[in-house]
């Protein structure tokens, strides 16, 4: 069997490398990445292996993330991304399986490209299309959502079967142009709350604790039912760490005198 991954040098991509080797340990694994010209595009590239295949998707360049209506994560969203990348891996390799780093708390329904419905008529398009070129039924798969894994589980997984923190620590996930981590985008805000609980210490140029964009983010988790508990237990756990109680008010109250005098 020939699996594709899409990847992308973040966390999931590794984690799903790894687990495509443990579990299908004779079988073809293929890795491609797609530079899409976003401002974090070459923080990515430093991050690929050698055995990573480049492709340039130039007509993305210029697009400005978006955020979907009431979702409170703001404008971080390419719509249909994972489309497109998962049908250009189909048709340039035509692999049997295509592996996605969708997670459970991801597949939600406002996640269009992302989610289980998605999957399902994503994979009877494909195939109806790429028909005259393969006798193969080609699958898009989450394999990391299947197993039942969240992103704190995925991590967890990942140290329990040989991946090192110093090699998580190579990942990049940040969604910031800038080198390094930024620390207060939403990608960060979740690595920080992961690794503070796994005890991995990882370096951001800004301290989340004092930038209103990352407070409010912590807010909302801490409060908002929009978000499952997957996404809790990557935060909540970390602030209770962070401000040494399990009072959740008290920490809501803690937050609130942040943002107040947090910058901009």
């Amino acid at each position: 069997m020939k699996i594709l991954i899409l990847y992308s040098g973040g966390l999931d991509s590794k984690i799903m490398e790894l687990y495509a080797k443990i579990n299908h340990p004779n079988d073809e694994i293929k890795k491609v990445w797609f530079d899409i010209g976003q401002e974090y595009s070459e923080k990515e590239m430093k991050c690929l292996d050698s055995d990573v295949d480049i492709r340039k998707i130039d007509y993305l360049k210029d697009f400005k993330c978006v955020g979907k209506e009431g979702n409170p994560c703001g404008n971080i969203m390419i719509p249909g991304r994972n489309a497109v990348l998962a049908l250009l891996g189909a048709s340039i390799y035509l692999p049997d399986e295509i592996w996605l780093g969708a997670l459970c708390g991801e597949t939600h329904k406002e996640a269009t490209d992302k989610n289980y419905e998605f999957l399902e008529k994503f994979n009877t398009f494909v195939n109806y299309v790429l028909s005259p070129y393969t006798k193969k039924e080609i699958k898009l798969r989450f394999p990391l959502a299947d197993a039942g894994f969240g992103k704190l589980d995925s991590v967890k997984w990942a140290l329990e079967n040989g991946l090192t923190k110093e090699e998580l620590l190579l990942t990049s996930s940040c969604l910031s142009g800038e080198k390094g981590n930024c620390g207060v985008c939403i990608v960060c805000v979740r690595r920080w709350g992961i690794f503070t609980q796994l005890g991995i210490e990882e370096k951001y140029n800004k301290d989340l604790f004092e930038y209103k964009e990352s407070l409010n983010y912590l807010r909302e988790v801490l409060l908002n039912d929009y978000y499952d508990n997957y996404r809790k237990e990557e935060i909540i756990p970390a602030l209770r760490k962070y401000f040494d109680t399990n009072d959740n008010i008290k920490i809501c109250m803690y937050l609130e005198k942040l943002i107040k005098k947090g910058k901009c």
